[in-house]
């Protein structure tokens, strides 16, 4: 649930398919592709930037599900593997060791008996999943004995540097071992085409990117994506854009989101519509108004905007929003909520008759939801995860 939206599913294969394909586009485009986090974030509740989310998993379960992405990642090619903050009793009995400063997991697993041969970098070291237990000394020190080849964001750089060289100096870390990982930053570099341009305008970057042709692309694959989950009373898509309707969107308003792309999108296509934004808990004279007025539209549409908060793990949405749709069910047929982000949300008012998963609220998801709404385009979409018993992975209906 932490990683979400950031994963291409919870199906092995499906997930080994879509990541091969982006592994192979950004390094045919002289771009290092790294798979994260090692060896699987995704069944973790816990977010590894407050604390150390503990995976009781033996490896007959690491070996059928979380490990069968990398195994092929690693098999096509992939430069460089990220650690993930996770202890794994099975892998690391001892306590409250990470994966990223495990020599059990970095150099035993992932080098050792996955053979990997490329960069291994860890997850950021700022991160409570680390701090909450060792020091910037310590994790220096644990992070080159494990394996690891570049470490990310430490809390001190002059405090990890010391320590490295301190341990070298005291027999603790040998040269060679540094060696190793200094040869592989090198090849690395090599490999980019560093040492015959070693700087970059960041100023002319825009002008490598041909926009139009990945904005084409991201919008063919938004229009593939559309995934309607339920439409009980066969709402969709709308029959006449030009009838009474209410756009809303629903959000906590603290995050950097494209509700006003949507308000505007959709209202500039349903022509006789009001909208309103949502960005707190509903107030009661609000609340009941909303409700009140529901019968008086032919079409109302919900745009719900929530994805995981940094540092909270926080993905549901505000309490008196998820009464509202309650609500609203019981006055109203005639609506659907899109949920631009978390395909979760729908355990959160499982009682709407209509819901669809657009996965993101980039300008092309919006854009692709709008089209599907309208029935310019098909409902193609298939759940890439399952979201209750009711509404399982490879579930989508096509209309």
């Amino acid at each position: 649930m932490i990683i979400n939206v950031r994963s291409f599913g919870e199906e092995p294969n499906l997930v080994s398919k879509m990541s091969e394909a982006i592994i192979k586009g950004m390094q045919n485009g002289g771009i290092i592709a790294t798979a994260k986090h090692f060896p699987g974030h995704g069944d973790t509740e816990i977010d590894s930037h407050k604390d150390l989310p503990v995976l009781n998993f033996d490896m007959q379960r690491l070996n059928s599900l979380e490990l069968v992405p990398f195994r092929n990642a690693i098999d096509k090619g992939i430069m460089s593997v990220m650690t993930a903050h996770l202890s794994l009793p099975e892998l690391e009995p001892s306590p409250n060791v990470p994966s990223s400063l495990s020599k059990n997991i970095v150099n035993g697993l992932l080098l050792e008996k996955l053979g990997f041969k490329g960069l291994v970098v860890t997850d950021a070291l700022n991160m409570q999943g680390i701090t909450k237990y060792f020091s910037t000394t310590e994790v220096a020190v644990m992070c080159v004995e494990a394996g690891i080849d570049l470490i990310l964001m430490p809390i001190n750089e002059k405090t990890t540097i010391d320590a490295i060289v301190n341990a070298v100096k005291s027999g603790r870390i040998s040269e060679e071992r540094l060696n190793i990982s200094v040869e592989k930053i090198l090849e690395a570099k090599e490999w980019l085409g560093l040492f015959e341009n070693k700087y970059v305008n960041d100023a002319d970057v825009y002008k490598s990117i041909d926009y139009q042709k990945a904005n084409e692309i991201a919008f063919s694959i938004a229009k593939e994506s559309i995934t309607l989950v339920k439409d009980e009373n066969n709402f969709l898509p709308v029959k006449d854009v030009n009838k009474k309707t209410l756009i809303l969107s629903l959000s906590d308003g603290k995050d950097n989101l494209n509700t006003g792309a949507y308000i505007e999108k959709f209202s500039k296509t349903f022509t006789n519509s009001e909208s309103l934004e949502l960005t707190s808990e509903i107030d009661a004279t609000t609340f009941e108004k909303l409700i009140s007025n529901a019968p008086n539209y032919d079409n109302i549409i919900i745009g719900v905007f929530a994805k995981v908060k940094y540092g909270t793990g926080k993905i549901s949405i505000l309490s008196t929003h998820s009464q509202f749709l309650k609500q609203l069910s019981i006055k109203a047929n005639n609506f659907t909520v899109i949920s631009y982000g978390n395909p979760y949300l729908l355990k959160d008012f499982p009682y709407v008759p209509s819901y669809i998963c657009a996965y993101g609220d980039a300008d092309v998801s919006i854009d692709a939801s709008l089209l599907a709404v309208m029935g310019s385009i098909g409902f193609k979409g298939r759940l890439p995860v399952s979201i209750n018993d009711d509404y399982k992975f490879g579930m989508g209906i096509v209309k």
